[in-house]
């Protein structure tokens, strides 16, 4: 069997290791489309989701499932904002497929997970695979979409970074390269991809 595979002569079960991306209770925001409804309805950046729709202590995928069937119906939200609580009703909006959206993004570590050959800037700013991003021009980085933002915004010009590397955190300097995304759109880019953090869940059959 291979290592990743356990099972057990007494039962007759078999408990299987897996990867998966962490979804713990009460997300932060960490980042908002502009014009989302979300952004609308009055929720910041760094907020802590206490409760949505009466579910206390929801988790991101908790969350999901009620904005995916909830187009056109206000959501209640309540959170956590720098020790206060704050109520706001959030109406999602029909995305692709028709599935309902509120134009928000849970806050995850943002980790280098490649540098494009074809894009070295990273490379040139001194920065490597698993550096973790903590802020670019004083904004902080909690999700890779708002580093995208950021990036596709600079028109070209140098972007400052604060990173962590091993425990220590680290400045550098970055300038941004006119190419084309993956689906050809010419945009600002810097060719880094994410590299988000799992953790090793378990199933037993």
């Amino acid at each position: 069997w291979s290592s990743d595979v356990c099972s057990s002569d007494l039962t007759g079960l078999f408990m299987f290791q897996f990867e998966r991306i962490p979804d713990p209770p009460n997300p932060v925001i960490g980042s908002l489309q502009a014009d989302g409804p979300a952004a609308k309805a009055g929720l910041h950046e760094g907020d802590k989701i206490l409760e949505v729709d009466g579910k206390v202590n929801p988790n991101f995928e908790d969350i999901r499932r009620k904005e995916l069937i909830g187009v056109g119906r206000a959501l209640h939200f309540i959170v956590d904002r720098s020790g206060e609580r704050v109520e706001a009703d959030v109406t999602p909006v029909a995305g692709g497929q028709g599935a309902g959206a509120t134009g928000w993004f849970p806050q995850t570590e943002v980790r280098v997970g490649a540098i494009s050959p074809t894009i070295p800037a990273l490379t040139k700013a001194g920065m490597k695979v698993g550096d973790v991003f903590v802020s670019m021009n004083g904004q902080p980085i909690r999700t890779f979409e708002k580093l995208r933002d950021i990036v596709g915004g600079s028109n070209g010009q140098p972007l400052a970074i604060l990173y962590t590397r091993d425990g220590q955190q680290h400045e550098t300097s970055v300038t941004p390269v006119r190419d084309k995304d993956e689906k050809g759109n010419p945009r600002w880019m810097i060719g880094v991809s994410n590299q988000p953090p799992v953790e090793i869940g378990r199933a037993h059959v």
